[in-house]
């Protein structure tokens, strides 16, 4: 929605040219914000195709290195901590590229744009993320700690994938991109939703935010955007905090109502205490061990306690 407010905004001021910054997570996406920037694309797409004003183009890569959200400066510090390196699955692959050269070949694609276009920077060879991580942990001057070198300085843990995450990333939904002037600049002919129609689910998702809805929320956006398979039930830490404080206070009057207050009280809290934990240190309750069985065990017993 933010992009579809500033593309108005782009086209009510006469901008010459508007370009969206996107991602390989739009292609085929698996998480709501793989989604969100496929939808962004389809928007402009939309847009495009009924404004002769402002040239509307987007720009689709993937991992650029050093950037807040690469893994880059995540390994950095947790090299300068002694480890562990937390990979999420070691057959995890992603596209690289550095800041400069994202940054002139996107300018480059924006300044070819004709209208609606879906450009692709060439990203090269995918790099396996244990690779990279290892070579960064050599490069620092220490050594893997592996089965085979148990005295190693750093060790690299997996957590296992996140709701929502991919082993690899691709960056075409169809198989027909065509080339550009520029050798490193595809563009890609993606199929979108006319505007007539995309403008009612826009205005139905615009519903569902307003009443921060995860569940319809991400049931529009699977009508909306073709190929979008959620593979996890929602993890979002706002909705489930929501959620959470429903059964909290639903076992505060409970368990105030048993006469034993102060005991499951305790117990209530101490509950909360495994949630705080978990959103603190970025876990996702589902994929955790032992620390998901004693919160569920409190709150599975509080609930049989409450109601005797």
């Amino acid at each position: 929605m933010g992009t579809l407010c500033t593309a108005r905004a782009a086209a009510e001021h006469g901008v010459g040219d508007f370009v969206l910054i996107s991602t390989d997570k739009a292609v085929r996406p698996t998480n709501v914000m793989g989604a969100s920037k496929r939808l962004a694309e389809m928007a402009l797409q939309a847009i495009a195709a009924t404004s002769s004003g402002t040239k509307f183009s987007m720009v689709r890569f993937g991992n650029v290195l050093g950037s807040s959200g690469s893994v880059v400066p995540k390994f950095r510090q947790q090299i300068r901590y002694g480890g562990p390196i937390t990979l999420t699955h070691p057959e995890v692959t992603r596209y690289f590229m550095t800041i400069p050269e994202a940054a002139q070949l996107v300018i480059q694609a924006g300044a070819t744009a004709e209208g609606g276009d879906v450009f692709l920077l060439d990203m090269g060879q995918s790099v396996k993320i244990i690779d990279l991580s290892s070579r960064m942990v050599e490069l620092s001057g220490f050594t893997v700690r592996t089965k085979h070198n148990p005295y190693g300085d750093i060790e690299i843990e997996i957590s296992g994938l996140r709701p929502g995450e991919k082993l690899f990333e691709e960056l075409l939904i169809s198989d027909n991109p065509k080339p550009t002037p520029h050798p490193k600049i595809m563009k890609a002919i993606e199929d979108f939703i006319p505007w007539s129609d995309l403008e009612t689910g826009l205005e139905e998702l615009l519903k569902a935010l307003s009443v921060n809805d995860v569940s319809i929320i991400r049931q529009v956006m699977v009508k909306l955007v073709p190929g979008f398979a959620p593979n996890n039930d929602i993890v979002d830490w706002v909705f489930m905090e929501k959620k959470l404080r429903q059964i909290f206070v639903g076992l505060e009057i409970k368990i105030l109502k048993s006469g034993k207050n102060k005991y499951y009280l305790s117990q209530l809290n101490g509950t909360e205490n495994y949630l705080s934990f978990f959103k603190k240190k970025n876990i996702n309750p589902r994929n955790t061990g032992s620390l998901t069985i004693a919160c569920t065990e409190n709150v599975m017993s509080l609930l049989v306690s409450a109601k005797k």
